[in-house]
């Protein structure tokens, strides 16, 4: 039964974190309409319980996300998944605190991941043949401030769960 209610408790979890994502990108005016509420939610589940299930979990939002993509089936799922499977890595290997410039680091690693990913996928799909034309610039541009206000939200996250549970603390290694 409690497993009933946990699977609940994370298709809710989803749907509000996609409706916030949409909320984000469609309200927000510009540049603030490229913040990734995902990945700030992602990485803040990768440092708080620090299980690999945060995989599974990019997996079922950027599923719900995916259907109401104008993108072929796949690219962001893809992508995405990828690039928390690296990070994860990342935080277990390497980036091993709870810090909010840890999470600055792994949302900037995710990001660029998610993105090279996603543009590779992107042109080996040979979308830009059927007479689409893609404005680089533009996507450069779009590429930056999703980074920059990811990386910033994901910081400043963690910096207020810090203070307020302890399950986001730095654990102090020598005082």
């Amino acid at each position: 039964m409690q497993s009933i209610i946990n699977f609940i408790k994370l298709i809710a979890l989803a749907i509000i974190l996609i409706f916030l994502h949409y909320v984000v990108s469609y309200l927000f005016p510009p540049p603030f309409n490229n913040l990734n509420i995902i990945f700030v939610a992602v990485i803040l589940f990768i440092m708080g319980w620090e299980s690999s299930a945060s995989i599974w979990l990019a997996f079922i939002f950027n599923f719900f996300i995916e259907l109401y993509s104008a993108t072929p089936f796949g690219l962001v799922i893809v992508s995405n998944v990828v690039s928390v499977a690296l990070v994860y890595m990342l935080y277990v290997y390497i980036f091993t605190n709870r810090s909010w410039y840890s999470a600055v680091a792994l949302s900037s690693i995710a990001i660029v991941f998610y993105r090279i990913i996603y543009s590779i996928l992107f042109i080996s799909l040979n979308f830009s043949s059927v007479g689409l034309s893609i404005g680089w610039e533009t996507v450069a541009v779009s590429y930056f401030w999703e980074l920059l206000l990811t990386a910033v939200v994901s910081g400043l996250a963690v910096l207020v769960l810090s203070k307020v549970l302890d399950r986001f603390k730095s654990q102090k290694m020598f005082f």
